[in-house]
């Protein structure tokens, strides 16, 4: 059968935009619940309540709708003896859906909606809602009945603004096996109360532009909240599968997530994952890439106010398709926009990590790879702490170490001009590994081809062990460093890298109190350079310079000079300004 109910706004009573259609049978009856007396209207088989004028649909198997009845004549006196009916409950069961222009319900197995009393009129009510403005999420209308009446529209505003007013939202979807909502009433407004819903919990919402969304949420049970400036939604994982909730280009896993609109907040309370976009690595440099994207993992908690998100115990992050990696006990990502819980990104660019901050124990590994997926370099850094700032520098606090494995040739001299012509073989490549520890601090400059670091150590707390290795965290002997290796110990250490091609090439400056030592000689000086493209150490000031022995050991003369170039391929030294030579 089928009912189609008048509109009482329509004078000549022909319009009936609200039709109740079921299958198999209608039944209402009189109930008595708690003191109140209520019209019990249940509607089996393929039951729907359908509303043209709001757009609205309930579909089930079976809909049960409980109408209060409530005396109009101590109010009408002129009333004839009726009675107003208000809508208090609808139960629908079995293959549940519902459709309205903000919200869809596609499937569940139970809907239950609760409608509670008006407000009396000297109750505090929020401030009326401004025009046009999109509904709260997850607001799930009721289905319109015959005695509901239309609010009364406002009167129209001419306004310039209103040609360019944002159209509304995509509709919100929502799936789960048992939903409850409770709606109130704000003058003639009906405003979601409370929303739970369990088991296979998923909530969907496109984006503005095709291709995108803005909401997306899994769980095993989902409860909203009303609050005036926003609701709050918490999310409920199961032991075997962690809740999921994923706004605009962010997603979040834990055993429970928490989203406060109004604090424009949300939280994860034990071990949980969040996923980013990014525009930087992991060591803090600018990304090439145009879809970079971060994954933190942690295992106490995490909070995010939509600009910083806070993780804390056993962080871990990842470059998503790199090798780059991050551990630390307390990491802070800094967005280079924010994000609203409530309204979304207003200017359909999705927010950034723009820069990273790491705390307690901090471990960075880098590597590259090229188009093949072969080996390039890598890079490890360790300290207690590192901050990257926003104008592109970083900033370490030791102690701490930097490791830096790559290819560089074994000779990459010039050829004499007259070779120009000649036929040459490219240099031999080979893996050399560059360890530098601190004391104190390191600071970096990250942006451009080439970067700088400067390490700072008091009473010699710097060290450098250059030397080749193809093992990242192989060590060198500082009292008989390899061939082709060298030791430095200073209390400032600055080192340059160069980007060439695919690979890094290195200058190295030490200052103050420095003593070095290669596979032939040692000594000390007030300042050494070292080219790695050349190959050529380069020592200054207060020079004075040992030759060692086959055992590591000083032997023959100690040279006193101003300047002296050491090339560490040939073994050729060349002074400038000796003072003074002294035979052991």
């Amino acid at each position: 059968g089928q009912i189609d109910l008048l509109d009482k706004k329509a004078p000549d009573k022909t319009s009936s935009p609200t039709h109740i259609i079921w299958r198999d049978t209608l039944t209402v009856v009189k109930t008595n619940e708690g003191g109140q007396v209520f019209d019990l209207m249940t509607v089996v088989g393929e039951a729907s309540f359908i509303d043209d004028v709001q757009k609205q649909e309930l579909h089930g198997e079976k809909i049960l709708v409980w109408l209060e009845n409530q005396e109009e004549s101590a109010r009408k006196p002129e009333a004839s003896g009726g009675s107003k009916q208000e809508l208090r409950r609808v139960l629908a069961q079995d293959r549940v859906r519902a459709v309205s222009p903000e919200y869809i319900i596609r499937k569940t197995n139970r809907l239950t909606i609760m409608f509670l009393p008006e407000a009396v009129t000297n109750d505090m009510l929020p401030a009326p809602l401004v025009a046009n403005k999109p509904a709260d999420p997850l607001v799930i209308p009721p289905p319109i009945q015959p005695d509901d009446k239309d609010p009364v529209p406002p009167p129209p505003v001419e306004s310039k603004a209103s040609i360019d007013e944002k159209k509304p939202s995509p509709p919100i979807e929502l799936e789960g096996n048992e939903i409850t909502i409770t709606v109130f009433t704000l003058g003639a407004k009906k405003q979601l109360q409370e929303l739970i819903a369990k088991g296979n919990v998923y909530v969907f919402q496109a984006g503005d532009t095709p291709g995108t969304k803005a909401l997306d949420i899994n769980g095993t049970l989902l409860t909203v909240k009303y609050a005036e400036k926003g609701h709050t939604l918490v999310v409920y994982g199961a032991k075997d599968k962690v809740a999921r909730v994923e706004v605009g280009d962010s997603i979040v896993w834990g055993p429970v997530v928490t989203v406060n609109q109004a604090d424009n907040r949300a939280e994860v309370e034990g071990n949980g994952a969040m996923e980013l976009p990014s525009n930087k690595n992991i060591d803090g440099t600018q990304t090439s890439k145009k879809n970079s994207r971060i994954t933190i993992y942690w295992n106490k908690n995490m909070t995010f106010d939509g600009k910083y998100a806070m993780f804390y115990g056993g962080v871990q992050a990842h470059e998503n398709g790199a090798y780059s990696k991050v551990q630390c006990q307390v990491m802070t990502a800094i967005l280079d926009k924010t994000v609203s819980f409530k309204e979304g990104q207003k200017d359909k660019q999705d927010a950034k990590i723009d820069r990273l901050v790491f705390d307690k124990n901090v471990y960075i590994d880098e590597t590259k790879v090229d188009e093949n997926k072969q080996f390039l370099q890598r890079n490890v850094i360790q300290g207690r702490e590192l901050v990257n700032r926003e104008d592109g520098r970083a900033h370490v606090v030791g102690p701490g170490e930097v490791r830096f494995l790559g290819k560089s040739a074994e000779s990459l001299t010039p050829p004499p001009a007259n070779a120009v012509a000649a036929k040459t073989e490219p240099a031999k490549m080979e893996w050399k590994l560059t360890n530098v520890k601190f004391r104190d601090t390191m600071d970096s400059n990250t942006k451009g081809d080439n970067k700088k670091a400067t390490f700072y150590g008091m009473n010699e707390g710097v060290e450098v062990f250059h030397f080749p290795t193809t093992l990242i965290n192989d060590k060198m002997d500082a009292d008989h460093p390899p061939k082709d290796g060298l030791y430095l110990r200073c209390e400032i250490l600055t080192v340059e890298g160069k980007q060439t091609g695919d690979r890094t090439t290195q200058t190295m400056i030490a200052q103050r109190n420095v003593t070095f030592k290669t596979d032939q000689y040692m000594g000390r000086a007030d300042m050494v350079k070292y080219d790695e493209s050349t190959d050529i150490v380069i020592f200054e000031g207060n020079v004075t310079l040992y030759q060692l022995n086959s055992v590591g050991q000083a032997q023959g003369r100690a040279v006193n000079t101003k300047k002296a170039l050491y090339n560490r391929k040939t073994g050729k030294l060349d002074t400038e300004g000796v003072s003074s030579i002294r035979s052991n």
